[in-house]
């Protein structure tokens, strides 16, 4: 998997995770709108800068969350377990995974390099890379 689908995967199973988030926009190293995510019940759905829908993250009773592309086919899903993240591709293959401290989210490639990180605050969200810059 990508560093950015990764990333963007672990990001959004914690946004879809916190039904009373709203509406949460993505920014880009300058502060640009990137997208949206917008959450009802235990389907949170993203949309592009333009408002096309891209995908959507759903919450399961057993607190995974599967993720599907804009045709609604499933692309793959996290498992949580505490302060991990576990994210599978459609295939159940391991591809990453996550560590939850607070408000950031440390990514490791499925062979446990750092990869890069983010923040959640309030209706946004900062990407950055292994060294901390932003993008």
């Amino acid at each position: 998997m990508k560093l950015t689908a990764l990333i963007l995967a672990s990001v959004l199973a914690l946004v879809s995770l916190d039904a009373s988030a709203g509406t949460t926009t993505f920014r880009d190293s300058s502060g640009n709108a990137t997208g949206t995510a917008s959450t009802s019940g235990n389907t949170t759905t993203f949309r592009d800068r333009s408002g096309n829908v891209t995908g959507t993250a759903t919450r399961e009773g057993s607190g995974s969350i599967v993720f599907r592309d804009r045709s609604g086919n499933t692309t793959g899903r996290a498992e949580i377990s505490g302060s991990r993240i576990t994210f599978r591709n459609s295939s159940g293959n391991v591809t990453g995974y996550g560590e939850i401290s607070g408000s950031t989210v440390i990514y490791r490639d499925s062979s446990g390099n750092r990869i890069g990180s983010s923040e959640y605050s309030g209706d946004n969200v900062i990407f950055r890379d292994p060294s901390g810059n932003r993008w």
